[in-house]
């Protein structure tokens, strides 16, 4: 399932960036979290109103935490940071997540630090940095800014994660997609409040009547919004979230070969060693 996750999330960047060439961050996470908002309450409907389960005030609250840290503030912030960056650039950043991720399991859920987990983030790390580190011979403009926006964004994904995690024991399917839409509303929320009071709207105004970008949105918030995301949860649902970290980081592999495909972006033989090596290091962190 986090395979999977990765694919439709790979596929989803391509498009978010595609918009992005035409909308303000903000614009394309609002209208991304739209998508999966309508998405996941139409899987309710289709499932089953009566499958769905009552939620407590403290459940509802650390959704509500998790749903502000990354739907609101972390996607806000990758998209900021996919924009100046570029996708090659991005995925260095990207490989904080990792480190990010596993430290918090271990010191918040009391997960282990296992030899194969060492083992495999040390490979997906390397691995993303030779399947990016080409890019560096064409320093985006604001690559230092780029940088921190992406390690914040990077940090408050990984913190709703851990918030969120303990939530998703149940491990039903219905369940699963209360807890994404109760995040997406949120965090969705607050964006929207921000919308209203930031000082620069006029620019998202603009942005939002401008008719291009739309369908990259739509395509991307079905593929990323719902079902890498659908697909993501149900990972958290059964592996530790220190393995879901490394296998996660195999997003950045399929997004080279499709920023080849979609974007023109070169495949190297560096990159091509890398997917080997980000491979590897997901099988060790799960099998050993």
């Amino acid at each position: 399932m986090s395979l999977a996750s990765s694919f439709f999330w790979a596929w989803a960047v391509i498009h978010f960036r595609r918009a992005r060439d035409t909308k303000t961050s903000l614009v394309v996470n609002l209208g991304k979290n739209i998508v999966g908002i309508i998405s996941f309450s139409l899987a309710i409907l289709i499932a089953g109103v009566s499958y769905f389960q009552p939620v407590s005030a403290k459940e509802l609250l650390l959704l509500t935490a998790s749903g502000v840290l990354g739907v609101a503030i972390g996607d806000l912030l990758f998209m900021a940071s996919l924009y100046l960056l570029g996708a090659g650039m991005n995925s260095i950043v990207g490989c904080v997540y990792t480190p990010i991720l596993i430290s918090g399991s271990i010191l918040f859920l009391g997960e282990k630090l296992t030899p194969g987990l060492i083992a495999g983030s040390v490979l997906v790390t390397v691995a993303i940095y030779l399947a990016s580190v080409t890019d560096f011979r064409n320093k985006p403009k604001n690559l230092y800014l780029g940088i921190v926006i992406g390690i914040l964004s990077m940090a408050a994904t990984a913190s709703s994660v851990i918030i969120m995690k303990p939530l998703l024991t149940d491990g039903s399917l219905v369940w699963n997609f209360q807890v994404n839409l109760i995040r997406l509303l949120t965090g969705s929320i607050v964006l929207i409040i921000w919308f209203i009071i930031k000082p620069s709207r006029h620019v998202d105004f603009t942005s939002l009547k401008n008719r291009e970008g739309w369908k990259n949105i739509i395509t991307g918030g079905l593929t990323g919004s719902f079902l890498a995301v659908l697909f993501w949860t149900l990972s958290l649902s059964s592996l530790p979230a220190s393995v879901i970290a490394v296998l996660g980081q195999l997003t950045v592999i399929v997004i080279i070969f499709f920023a080849r495909i979609f974007l023109g972006e070169a495949i190297t033989k560096l990159k091509i060693a890398a997917s080997f090596l980000a491979i590897s290091g997901a099988l060790a962190a799960s099998f050993f």
